[in-house]
């Protein structure tokens, strides 16, 4: 696993792809996705307003991966499956609950958020005996560690974390814990926060997304690849879902890169 791809050989997540889905049962649904398209989800919105979206859990990478078919959801599955089934964060916490999950690649939790400013973020025990349920109280930086493990950022380390999580956690929370109401411009400022831009680090943020559960919209930028004047990322697009719509529809309208 790991190493340079061959002569026209694809780059691992090198393709995420936007899809917009109304299907004739279910919620119709707006996701970014990556490998299986027909059954995946890392983040997305659906006609509801609930938002989801997965990250990785740097800090159980111990942990061994099962392979091979087994029963219940993979961790590129269970975004889509609340997408497609679930209205309210309520209703996303009943699903995780009842859903047997396993990860078939990498430990990942899970951060839900419905129209209301309900939202919560979904986590395994290093071991994965165990459930956690993390409930925003206010904003809630989420970065790549388990939030279950530390309430407070009082609590973090003081060291930077694998992938830097615990610091990128810390330059989040002081941006979005700011007293005036967060905008496009304060989001985007947060995520630009906790990019990992060091030349030859080898992690980097694939895409970021804003979310508007109200509008059902999803401003997106993807990364594009390194140049000498640093990382070269894609125009922001919004990708808009038309609830009720006979055929799916997106509308595309650029705004200012991140």
């Amino acid at each position: 696993m790991g190493g340079t791809p061959g002569p026209g050989e694809p780059l691992l997540a090198g393709q995420p792809y936007v899809i917009e889905t109304y299907p004739g049962q279910g919620r119709a649904t707006l996701i970014v996705c990556l490998f299986d398209l027909a059954s995946g989800a890392v983040d997305g919105i659906n006609d509801a307003g609930l938002v989801a979206a997965l990250l990785a859990d740097d800090e159980s990478a111990g942990a061994e991966p099962v392979y091979g078919l087994q029963a219940g959801l993979a961790e590129h599955e269970v975004c889509r499956y609340l997408l497609e089934t679930c209205e309210t964060a309520s209703d996303a916490i009943e699903a995780l609950r009842v859903a047997r999950q396993y990860y078939s690649f990498v430990p990942c939790h899970f951060l839900v958020a419905d129209r209301a400013g309900h939202a919560f973020v979904w986590e395994y025990s290093a071991a994965h005996n165990r459930e956690h349920i993390v409930r925003a109280d206010g904003p809630l930086a989420v970065t790549n560690h388990l939030l279950h493990r530390y309430r407070s950022l009082s609590e973090l380390p003081a060291e930077p974390g694998n992938g830097w999580t615990y610091d990128r956690a810390r330059r989040l929370s002081a941006v979005i814990t700011r007293p005036a109401p967060l905008g496009p411009a304060e989001l985007t400022a947060g995520h630009a926060a906790i990019q990992i831009t060091e030349p030859g680090f080898g992690v980097r943020t694939l895409w970021h997304s804003i979310y508007d559960p109200a509008a059902l919209s999803m401003d997106v930028s993807f990364y594009l690849g390194e140049a000498a004047t640093g990382i070269q990322r894609s125009a922001c697009q919004t990708f808009r879902l038309r609830p009720g719509a006979g055929r799916g529809e997106v509308a595309h309208s650029p705004a200012a890169a991140a």
